[in-house]
C-alpha cells in the first residue's frame, strides 16, 4: 500500500514541481529555458511511469506463473524509451528552441521528487 501511495506522490509531486519550475523559468530566465525545463521534465515523467508499467507487469507475472521471460521484453522497451527521449532532446536542442540546462534541470525533477518522498516516508516511518 505505501508504494502505491508512494508512487502516487512521487508522480503528483514531480508535476507540481515541473509546473513551478516552468514559471519560474520564464519568469527569471527565458522562453527557452522554461520550454527546455518542459522538455526534460515531461521526459522524465514518461520514463517514470513507463519503467512502473513494465517493471510491474514483469514482476507480477513472476510472482503469479513463477515465469522470468518477461526481462528481455522490459529491457526492448527500456532501450525504445531512451531512444526516443535521446531523440526529442536531440531535436530540441538542434532546433535551438531550448536550453541545455533547461532540459537537465526538468529531467531532475523526479529525482528529486523521488529523494523527497523517500525521506519523508523515512522520516515518518521511523517514529511509529
Amino acid at each position: 500500500m505505501i508504494e502505491s501511495y508512494a508512487r502516487e506522490l512521487i508522480e503528483a509531486g514531480s508535476l507540481v514541481m515541473l509546473l513551478l519550475l516552468i514559471l519560474l523559468g520564464v519568469l527569471f530566465r527565458s522562453y527557452a529555458f522554461a520550454l527546455g525545463i518542459f522538455v526534460g521534465g515531461i521526459i522524465a515523467v514518461i520514463n517514470h511511469y513507463g519503467l512502473y508499467k513494465s517493471l510491474r507487469s514483469v514482476l507480477s507475472a513472476a510472482a503469479e506463473r513463477g515465469e522470468k521471460s518477461g526481462a528481455p521484453q522490459t529491457l526492448f522497451t527500456f532501450y525504445i524509451r531512451l531512444l526516443f527521449s535521446g531523440i526529442v532532446i536531440f531535436l530540441a536542442l538542434r532546433a535551438g528552441v531550448t536550453d541545455p540546462i533547461g532540459i537537465l534541470i526538468g529531467a531532475s525533477v523526479v529525482v528529486v521528487n523521488s529523494l523527497i518522498v523517500g525521506l519523508a516516508i523515512f522520516i515518518t516511518d521511523k517514529g511509529a
